[in-house]
């Protein structure tokens, strides 16, 4: 390994290895009389998830590295040890499971402690959870196409905010790699930042690289807010532009009161690969409450084209005892699909038969069979 790529990993890892202690410390006060790494490991996991995602983070980050060093016939270079072996091997650790310290703490153990130190932490990492991601956890088709249009000579800054404000909607392996990519070899340090806190927002594994060296250029100083509104994207939706190229498995038409529903219900699909339109996730930059106009009519319709099924969700939120139909916003919706000839499916969650061909259930719950998921996927691509 050459030499300072060797103190570099060194340097990074010593310092990396120092922030387990206070976390590890935190663990042993919920720890039983006895216990072995692998015990302290499992409840470093349940107490300390983001920690540990990190972790198989960066072990990922450097065995891709090693991977790429093998294929251009070089030797592996970082040889990061397994997310188990990392942690087995972690200073503290080794000197929280050596005899004398056990034997130190196993003299004034105290059982109805350890029991209050386990509720207060199991209470602070429920209050901790975040909420639902908005984020889809499926490549769109178009990722390619965005990618390529991100590193196309000529973009400018607000192209470029564009393309990276629609990939921080997917939370994928895929996505990740763009965005690590983005953190360690971007130049302009306003991009640089949005990447770089974007995957700590993911949990990933990342290190705030430093300024490039060197005449600083006005795009590497650049800074552009990206404000837009509902007209802007109807008008990037009537031109040759990126936001035209997109298509969608599944447009979901739902009441806002049904958020919730429709983020387990977004999990559910992207499950199998369905990537589904819902606005005020995907299109939150352009669609906001306090814009509404005319013009997320023309951006709601179009997205309808774009998408290969309408899904109409129908909960007592969104439908009446009458069987009307309660949002004007969602009504428009239906009334455009059928304009268009799109045949219309739904969800039906209410006790009143549905308005339109239902899908099924599993259960009478919001698990759909796989005979439901497979038709929306037929047609797809």
């Amino acid at each position: 390994m050459p030499g300072k790529t060797k103190r570099k990993f060194v340097s990074e890892t010593i310092k990396y290895k120092k922030c387990y202690r206070a976390p590890i410390l935190k663990v042993m006060t919920t720890m039983p009389y006895e216990y072995d790494p692998e015990a302290l490991l499992q409840k470093f996991q349940k107490f300390y998830p983001k920690k540990w995602k990190e972790l198989n983070e960066r072990y990922k980050q450097y065995q891709g590295l090693d991977e790429f060093l093998v294929r251009c016939g070089k030797k592996r270079r970082y040889k990061h040890l397994s997310p188990p072996n990392f942690f087995k091997n972690l200073p503290i650790v080794k000197s929280v499971c050596s005899v004398k310290y056990k034997q130190q703490r196993q003299a004034t153990f105290n059982e109805e402690s350890i029991a209050k130190a386990e509720e207060s932490m199991t209470n602070t990492i429920n209050l901790l959870q975040p909420s639902p991601l908005l984020m889809q956890e499926v490549d769109p088709y178009y990722l390619e196409v965005y990618i390529a249009a991100y590193h196309k000579r000529g973009s400018t800054h607000s192209e470029k905010l564009e393309i990276i404000s629609e990939l921080r909607k997917f939370n994928t392996e895929r996505t990740q790699l763009f965005f690590q990519k983005l953190n360690s070899s971007e130049r302009n340090n306003h991009i640089r930042n949005i990447a770089f806190k974007h995957l700590q927002e993911l949990s990933a594994f990342v290190r705030k690289c430093k300024g490039f060296k060197g005449k600083k250029k006005q795009y590497h100083l650049e800074k552009v807010n990206f404000e837009v509104s509902p007209q802007d994207l109807a008008n990037l939706l009537s031109s040759n532009s990126l936001q035209s190229t997109k298509t969608f498995d599944c447009f979901v038409s739902h009441s806002y009161k049904d958020s919730l529903l429709i983020s387990d219900l977004k999990k559910q699909l992207n499950k199998h690969d369905i990537h589904i339109y819902y606005d005020w996730s995907s299109d939150s930059d352009f669609l906001k409450r306090e814009l509404t106009s005319e013009f997320t009519k023309i951006v709601l319709k179009e997205r309808i084209k774009q998408s290969h099924r309408f899904l109409f969700v129908q909960t007592n939120n969104s439908v009446s005892e009458r069987l009307e139909v309660k949002s004007l916003w969602v009504q428009m919706e239906l009334d455009y699909a059928v304009e268009i000839g799109k045949e219309i499916h739904c969800l039906n969650l209410t006790e009143f038969p549905p308005l339109f061909s239902a899908l099924e259930l599993q259960n009478d719950n919001t698990e759909l069979t796989k005979s439901s998921v497979s038709f929306i996927k037929t047609s797809i691509k």
